[in-house]
This record gives structure tokens, sequence and C-alpha cells, in this order.
């Protein structure tokens, strides 16, 4: 017999509470990749010499959210995740 209930439906109020708050993070990490990559396209084709500085830094600064929202390497360091 299955259930006509969505995923969210069947589990704990707590639960779905934290996964929309993190789906939610995630979506806003998201669009501000996308915001901070649209400045890098236009910094780069409007600005000739000498920009290769300010792209760099601005690359380092995209790829912060990218190692620490998605890729999760942060929790390899936290110590409550013991086995």
């Amino acid at each position: 017999m299955t259930s006509n209930k969505s995923p969210e439906e069947r589990m704990p109020a707590e639960k779905a509470a934290a996964l929309k708050k993190r789906m939610r993070l995630g979506l806003i990490v998201f669009a501000g990749l996308i915001v901070l990559e649209i400045v890098e396209y236009v910094l780069g084709v409007t600005i000739k010499r000498g920009s290769w500085p300010i792209l760099m830094i601005l690359a380092i600064i995209g790829s912060w959210p990218i190692v620490h929202y998605y890729m999760h390497v942060t929790q390899l360091w936290k110590r409550d995740h013991e086995e």
C-alpha cells in the first residue's frame, strides 16, 4: 500500500522545518553565486587592462560558499560526528 503524502508531510514538523530552512539557505547561496558570476563576467568584458587581480579576488570569494555550503568541507573538522 503506497501513501499519497509527500515526503515533507510524512516527516515530523521539526525535521520538515529544518529541511525547509536548509533548502532556502541553499537557494540564497546559489542566487548569490549567480550574481557574483555575472559581476565577474561584466568586469572581465568591460575592463581590458588590470582586471586579472580583481577577477582572482572575486573567484576566491566565490569559491568559499561552494566549498562551505555544497562540498561541506568544514564538517571534516567538527567533532560532533564521532564514530
